[in-house]
């Protein structure tokens, strides 16, 4: 029995122009089956059989993504005004990053600025934080506005409640700036 059978290419060639002598006679796209087992769903060339669909995640498989809230124009200005700011220190320099500025001291980043997107909350700015002293631990539980995190995390946000909080963040930036250069030291 004869699963398929190979029939000439068309004198037009694949795309429409003439054939030319550096194609070959025969090619898969003029592949015919014959045997009605392999042709599966009508498609001329049984192909899909060969090719199965992609069978999509479902819901409980998916990956959880983080939600990253959208920020009122008030955030918007206060992180401008941070923004400024930091970028006044040396070497620092900012890059569009997931709806947020990202702030790097040379190549590391120290800290996230929103723009139209944040990570914890809509009025939460985020600073790196590479390691902790148990000094530095007492002040990070000890300020109202950082919100509470996992363990040892790296990231920690600090919400902002009004614009009397600016100087606080200032210096939790200038915190995670100072610490950045440290690690890139070690």
């Amino acid at each position: 029995m004869r699963i398929f059978e190979i029939v000439p290419a068309a004198k037009s060639g694949l795309w429409g122009h003439a054939a030319s002598t550096r194609r070959p006679a025969y090619t898969a796209r003029n592949v015919i089956f014959s045997n009605s087992q392999i042709r599966h769903n009508n498609h001329p060339y049984g192909l899909s059989r060969f090719h199965p669909t992609m069978k999509g995640r479902t819901n409980t498989q998916r990956r959880l993504l983080p939600k990253l809230p959208r920020v009122p124009e008030e955030m918007r200005q206060w992180s401008d005004l941070l923004l400024r700011e930091i970028l006044g220190w040396p070497d620092v320099s900012s890059r569009p990053m997931f709806g947020m500025t990202a702030v790097y001291r040379g190549n590391a980043i120290f800290g996230v600025l929103p723009r139209t997107r944040a990570m914890d909350t809509s009025y939460s700015v985020s600073f790196k934080i590479p390691w902790r002293n148990p000094t530095l631990k007492k002040r990070l539980e000890a300020d109202p506005c950082i919100l509470p995190s996992t363990g040892d995390a790296k990231w920690i946000s600090f919400e902002l409640q009004s614009g009397d909080d600016l100087p606080d963040a200032i210096r939790w930036f200038a915190q995670a700036y100072r610490l950045t250069a440290k690690a890139g030291r070690t």
